[in-house]
């Protein structure tokens, strides 16, 4: 559950950046579902792998990959006795084993062990600023504005000073 959570603040930055009704109801329905918010729990794996840059991450939006659905499915399995149609019970002991409930747990501290900063109410006033002028445009405009967000919000105080560096290498 705290990985869901660590999943909402980038679907927020996508609804306050969109307009179109139809994507705009479409990421309301991804902020309510489970797996749309549990696509980073990757985000660890990625990095162990050697993930370091903006593009080491698509997988973690990869429409192909399944990554979201299967936490949510461990998560109902462990947590949760059920029944199938093949009159087979589900125990959660027998689902999850200490090795895997541990890699779920690394992902859940990394995850929200996030500062707030560009997620803060000001943070995000200034990412509506910067990024909504250039959202879904051009990928090298989109950069550029966040990198401009990040300037703003650490002279604004938002956020630490060391954050601009750290996104410019980023992305």
């Amino acid at each position: 559950m705290s990985i869901e959570e660590s999943g909402k603040p980038s679907i927020i930055r996508s609804i306050l950046l969109t307009d179109d009704p139809k994507k705009l109801k479409k990421e309301w329905q991804n902020y309510r579902k489970h797996t749309a918010k549990n696509l980073t729990w990757i985000f660890p794996e990625l990095v162990y792998k050697g993930a370091r840059k903006l593009e080491d991450f698509k997988p973690l939006f990869d429409t192909k990959n399944n990554h979201g659905q299967l936490l949510d499915n461990l998560k109902q399995l462990s947590f949760y006795t059920d029944i199938f149609s093949s009159k087979k019970w589900s125990i959660p002991k027998n689902v999850i084993d200490k090795e895997l409930a541990e890699i779920i747990l690394l992902s859940a501290r990394v995850l929200s062990n996030q500062d707030e900063g560009i997620d803060s109410e000001e943070g995000l006033k200034l990412w509506i600023k910067y990024v909504k002028p250039v959202w879904n445009g051009e990928m090298s405009l989109m950069k550029q504005a966040v990198i401009e967000c990040y300037k703003e919000a650490a002279k604004l105080g938002i956020i630490k000073k060391e954050m601009v560096g750290k996104m410019e290498n980023f992305i």
